[in-house]
């Protein structure tokens, strides 16, 4: 039987780097957060080679980083929400204060394909399925939010 999930979050994105490679003589520290501001605990924190998790207060650091120049890109995974990746640059090898904002992976609605029905989502985005497999995607008003359609 195939089920539907929709997934909505909003997305500012940065320009994306290359991860660096091997390990180095830079630091990097800061905080993961949610959009609320709120830590994110026991986040993986990747750069490069080298790995950390943050602590019950969201803070990671990172030593031994390796600079692409004065450049380096930091990646944070934590299940319930979206991979971030944000570009660090300093042209000292030294990162203090480094923020990362996770996104909450939230669903917004399901049903069955063969049994139909409907779904609305903030911003005027509404997804209707009649049961025959067929979808119509009605989108009124959408800023930066991104819709992710998955198919189980």
């Amino acid at each position: 039987m195939f089920g539907l999930i929709i997934l909505l979050f909003s997305c500012k994105r940065d320009n994306i780097t290359r991860e660096s490679p091997g390990a180095g003589n830079g630091m990097i520290e800061g905080f993961i957060t949610d959009l609320n501001n709120s830590p994110v605990v026991q986040a993986i924190v990747k750069c490069g080679a080298v790995t950390t998790t943050t602590d019950a207060s969201g803070k990671f650091t990172l030593t031994k980083v390796q600079f692409n120049s004065d450049s380096t890109v930091v990646k944070v995974t934590k299940d319930g929400f979206f991979e971030g990746l944000k570009t660090f640059v300093s042209n000292n090898h030294i990162v203090n204060n480094a923020s990362i904002r996770l996104i909450p992976k939230t669903v917004s609605g399901s049903f069955s394909a063969t049994s139909g029905g409907n779904i609305t989502i903030q911003g005027g985005v509404q997804l209707v399925s009649s049961g025959d497999l067929s979808m119509h995607l009605t989108v009124t008003h959408i800023r930066e939010m991104f819709l992710r359609i998955l198919f189980i």
